[in-house]
C-alpha cells in the first residue's frame, strides 16, 4: 500500500452533541461535485470540490439511508458526464443518475450500530473508499479498488465522453432483468447469484457491493464513529476515506490529521525530523511528537505546552506538563510504533486513531475523566484559579524512583507510583510512567493517523 502525506489541520466545530462528521476529500486530479442524499438534506444535497480540497458534511446521529456520490465532468450549467442530479450544484433531495459509485450510510441502526458500504450495484464512475475515525467494533475500511473499472469496462456497458470511458454500467442497469437485478423469482439471497458483470466489479473492487446480495464481504459495521469518504481517479492507495482527493505527494510521505475537538483554540506543536512548518512527515519519521498548547495569547505566551514565544516551534519541545502523541514510523520489523504519553504530565485529553494499515492498529490514548478535575493541588498548574495542567510525579518530584532512572532504571525495579496510577485510571490507553509499555504502546504497519485533542 502506498502511503499518503501528513496533513496537519486543527478543526473546531460548534455542532450539536449528536452530530456526526463525514469528511469528503477530493483526491482526484480534477474537480468533483459530491452529491448528498438523506434526511435533513445536509449541505443542500451537494457542493463543488476542487482537486485537493476537503469539506465536512455533518449529519444527525441517526442518519438513515444516506448516500454520497461523485459527479464528474460537470460544465458551467451543471451538465455532468456522470452522477448528475439535474442542472444544479445542490441536489436538494434528488438522487444521482446511474452509473455512479455510492457511499451508503445508516447511522445508529439495529443494535445501535452504524452500517456503511460502497455500492457498485447501479454501476461505477470513479473509485470510492470509506475510512473510519474512532468508533467501537470492527470499524473496517469499505470499498476501494485495485483496478480502475473504466479501464476494463466492456464497450456494451461503457458510458463514454469524447471517446473515453467515464463510467461503467452494472448488469442490472444495462439489462434490467430479474436475474441481474435480484428481483422476482431471483429476489432472495439463495436464488440471486453473482453475474459475470458483478464478478468483474468485484475483482476490481473487492470491498464494494457488486450485486444486491453481496452483503457478506461488503457491509461493514461500527459504533459511534466519524467517517472519511474518498473517490479517486487512479488507485494510488486504498486510503481513500470518504473523499474525492488526489494530493501530489511523495510516495513515501505519511498523513497525520490533527483535529481540535476542544471548545477552545489550541496550538499544535510538532517535534521531529524535517521542517516543522511542513504538513508532511517521512515514511521513516522517528521520535516524532505532536502536543497541544493551550491558552496562548497574542504574543504566544501559553498556559501549557509552550515552546517559546512563537507559533512555529522550529525544533523546540514543549514545556511540560503536556499530553504527547508520539510516533516512530517504519521502525523495527517495518512497524509503526505510536502512543499517547502522560509521563511528563497532562494538559488536555489526546487520542490517536488509525486510518488503514495492517496489524492490530488500535486506538491509543483517550481519557474517561479529565485529569485536571482530579489533579491534587501540589501537582496542579493553575491559571486564573483553574487547573489547566497536571504534573506527573517525575516532573513534580524529579526523583529516580518517579522518573525510572538510576537504580530504578529497569522495568522490574520501576513500578507505577500513586501519581501514575491516578493518570492511568483516568486515561487507561496512555503511558502513565516510563515502563508502562504493555498497555500503552501500539503498533501498525503502513497506516495514516488522526491525532485528536479533547
Amino acid at each position: 500500500m502506498l502511503s499518503l502525506s501528513l496533513l496537519l489541520s486543527l478543526l473546531l466545530v460548534a455542532l450539536p452533541l449528536d452530530a456526526r462528521e463525514i469528511k469528503v476529500y477530493n483526491k482526484c486530479p480534477f474537480t468533483v461535485w459530491p452529491g448528498v442524499l438523506g434526511p435533513g438534506n445536509p449541505n443542500g444535497g451537494g457542493f463543488r470540490l476542487n482537486s485537493g480540497e476537503t469539506k465536512s458534511v455533518y449529519v444527525d446521529d441517526g442518519w438513515t439511508a444516506g448516500r454520497i456520490w461523485p459527479r464528474t465532468e460537470c460544465d458551467g450549467n451543471m451538465n455532468c458526464a456522470t452522477g448528475s442530479c439535474g442542472n444544479r450544484e445542490q441536489c436538494n433531495g434528488a438522487g444521482g443518475v446511474p452509473p455512479a459509485s455510492l457511499a451508503e450510510f445508516t447511522l445508529r441502526g439495529a443494535g445501535g450500530l452504524d452500517f456503511y458500504d460502497v455500492s457498485l450495484v447501479d454501476g461505477y464512475n470513479i473509485p470510492v473508499l470509506i475510512d473510519v475515525i474512532g468508533g467501537e467494533g470492527g470499524c473496517k475500511r469499505a470499498g476501494g479498488c485495485f483496478k480502475d473499472v473504466n479501464a476494463i469496462c466492456p464497450n456494451h456497458l461503457a458510458i463514454k465522453k469524447d471517446g473515453r470511458t467515464v463510467a461503467c454500467k452494472s448488469g442490472c442497469l444495462a439489462y434490467n432483468t430479474d436475474q441481474e437485478c435480484c428481483r422476482g423469482e431471483f429476489g432472495t439471497p439463495d436464488k440471486c447469484r453473482q453475474s459475470q458483470t458483478a464478478m468483474l466489479f468485484k475483482n476490481a473492487c473487492p470491498g464494494a457491493y457488486s450485486y444486491a446480495y453481496d452483503d457478506a464481504s461488503s457491509t461493514f459495521t461500527c459504533k459511534g464513529a466519524n467517517y472519511i469518504f474518498s473517490p479517486l481517479k487512479t488507485m494510488l492507495s486504498l486510503s481513500f476515506l470518504l473523499s474525492l482527493l488526489l494530493l501530489t505527494l511523495p510516495l513515501e510521505a505519511r498523513e497525520i490529521k490533527v483535529y481540535n475537538k476542544c471548545p477552545f483554540t489550541t496550538w499544535a506543536g510538532i517535534l521531529g525530523p524535517g521542517e516543522t512548518r511542513s504538513v508532511y512527515v517521512d515514511d521513516g519519521w522517528t521520535a516524532g511528537r505532536i502536543w497541544p498548547r493551550t491558552q496562548c495569547d497574542g504574543n504566544m505566551n501559553c498556559a501549557t505546552g509552550s515552546c517559546g514565544n512563537r507559533e512555529q516551534c522550529n525544533g523546540a519541545g514543549g514545556v511540560p506538563p503536556a499530553s504527547l502523541a508520539e510516533f516512530t514510523l517504519r521502525g523495527a520489523g517495518g512497524l509503526d510504533f505510536y502512543d499517547v504519553s502522560l509521563v511528563d504530565g497532562y494538559n488536555i485529553p489526546v487520542l490517536i486513531d488509525v486510518i488503514g494499515g495492517e496489524g492490530g492498529c488500535k486506538r491509543a490514548g483517550g481519557c474517561f475523566k479529565d485529569v485536571n478535575a482530579i489533579c491534587p493541588n501540589h501537582l496542579a498548574i493553575k491559571k486564573d484559579g483553574r487547573t489547566v495542567a497536571c504534573k506527573s510525579g517525575c516532573v513534580a518530584y524529579n526523583t529516580d524512583q518517579e522518573c525510572c532512572r538510576g537504580e530504578f532504571g529497569t522495568p522490574d525495579r520501576c513500578r507505577q507510583s500513586q501519581t501514575a496510577m491516578m493518570f492511568k485510571n483516568a486515561c487507561p490507553g496512555a503511558y502513565s510512567y516510563a515502563y508502562d509499555d504493555a498497555s500503552s504502546t501500539f503498533t501498525c504497519k503502513g497506516a495514516n493517523y488522526v491525532v485528536q485533542f479533547c
